[in-house]
């Protein structure tokens, strides 16, 4: 048995890679895209032995590399979503969704310890939001507010920013249990940075951490591979302050439920050049189910819930298919193609997520420099499903409760047709030991 241990080169090249981490952050709440082989066959990964990039699917994987590898690859997305609102709203005309194009870093370095053992490192950015509304798009929220002067300033309601930052440090441990099966054990450690709830009569913001587990597993048998990945749920506890225009600063606490998200996939080596895979994943969205916010301090008491939002959202099943074709002996061509399901029921409609059925095409090409390095490109292209909102009425809803109720989700204040797309183009390099 012997034991390796990380050398100074591979250390300052990590070191720098971590600086370069602070370069963005996402739009759209879950970002399965961890890499750019990945985004390059349309997340399709888990069962893959061989790639560099599999390894932010399967951590497992890295048992079975033949080499210690640090990468950084660099995700630039762009999302394009607009509302056309619908009666009761008064605008007509098309409104765009104003969040600004970001850029996600993911890096990640494994490691063998001996040659049944190793240990990875991932730093990713799994979870983000950012939707921007101008603050006349649901004018509904002020015939509402005009109509119900007991109920306070509800046009306040009406959402203008919605925004999530956050960052996830997973470490790992890998075994070989023999020569066709590893598996893998680690810590998913959540830090949200900023979470942000900005309406025309509110300012809220916050921040928190929280860890959860994963556990992974591979086996490959001649020219099969499959492969299984789960990360656990987590609730994170969020402490921030909301600013209630009329009212003051409202110190305040609660809970963003992140859900499971379980991948399993086989692979098969068609020919000595080209690979397939086909993969299947569910992610446990009715983890997020309310969105609470309680008072600890400021100009409401302790413990005064003074804000509650249904969410309650389905699990969805997603998926996933992609190919590898080997050009030549230092160049790959990665295709792919999936589908992903919307978890966000009519009835709790909510725009500051506008969630539909999406439909995505990906490819990227893989490039060997020499015996170490690798550089490597991708682009995807997500049609987001048009989606047209028809809620129940929320003068009426509002009016029957005095005034009090104060959740718009599923309500006809974000009547509309929505439709959009997004765009991923994704570079890297990854070294290897």
């Amino acid at each position: 048995m012997s034991i390796k241990y990380v050398d100074s080169s591979r250390l300052v090249l990590f070191a720098v890679s971590v600086l370069v981490f602070k370069s963005g952050f996402s739009a759209g709440f879950i970002i399965p895209e961890s890499s750019v082989e990945g985004i390059a066959l349309s997340d399709a990964m888990v069962a893959n032995p061989d790639s560099a990039g599999a390894f932010t699917y399967n951590y497992s994987s890295m048992v079975f590399s033949d080499s210690d590898k640090v990468s950084l690859d660099l995700i630039g997305v762009s999302v394009d979503t607009t509302v056309s609102p619908l009666s009761p709203n008064i605008e007509t005309a098309k409104v765009a969704n104003q969040a600004s194009d970001a850029v996600l870093p993911s890096v990640y370095l494994t490691q063998k310890i001996t040659d049944q053992y190793s240990w990875g490192f991932h730093i990713g950015v799994p979870f983000g939001l950012e939707t921007v509304w101008p603050a006349d798009t649901f004018s509904e929220f002020l015939s509402v507010d005009t109509a119900v002067a007991a109920g306070g300033d509800i046009a306040g309601l009406h959402p203008l920013k919605s925004s999530l930052e956050l960052v996830t440090i997973s470490p790992s441990f890998g075994i070989k249990v023999n020569e066709q099966t590893a598996i893998a054990f680690g810590i998913d450690y959540y830090r949200v940075i900023k979470v942000e709830f900005n309406t025309v009569g509110s300012q809220t913001s916050g921040d928190g951490s929280e860890a959860g587990w994963n556990v992974s597993a591979q086996y490959k048998q001649n020219d099969w591979s499959v492969g299984v990945s789960y990360h656990s749920e987590v609730d994170i506890g969020l402490e921030g302050a909301s600013n209630i225009t009329g009212m003051g600063v409202v110190s305040a606490k609660t809970e963003l439920g992140l859900p499971y998200r379980f991948q399993v996939g086989a692979g098969y080596q068609l020919s000595r050049s080209l690979y397939a895979e086909f993969d299947i994943e569910r992610i446990g969205w009715s983890q997020y189910d309310q969105t609470v916010l309680q008072a600890t301090g400021g100009v409401l008491p302790a413990g005064t819930v003074y804000s509650v939002t249904s969410n309650y959202w389905d699990d969805v099943t997603n998926y996933r298919a992609g190919v590898i074709y080997q050009l030549n002996d230092n160049s790959q061509l990665l295709l792919g193609a999936g589908y992903e399901e919307a978890a966000q029921k009519d009835a709790y409609f909510d725009a500051t997520t506008a969630d539909a059925d999406r439909y995505m095409l990906s490819f990227g090409f893989v490039n060997k420099v020499d015996r170490l390095w690798l550089l490597k490109a991708a682009y995807q292209y997500a049609w987001i499903d048009d989606r047209t909102v028809n809620g129940q009425s929320y003068l009426n809803r509002v009016a029957s409760s005095s005034g009090l109720d104060t959740d718009a989700n599923g309500t006809d204040a974000y009547n509309g047709q929505y439709e959009g797309h997004i765009q991923m183009l994704s570079f890297g390099v990854s070294r290897s030991f």
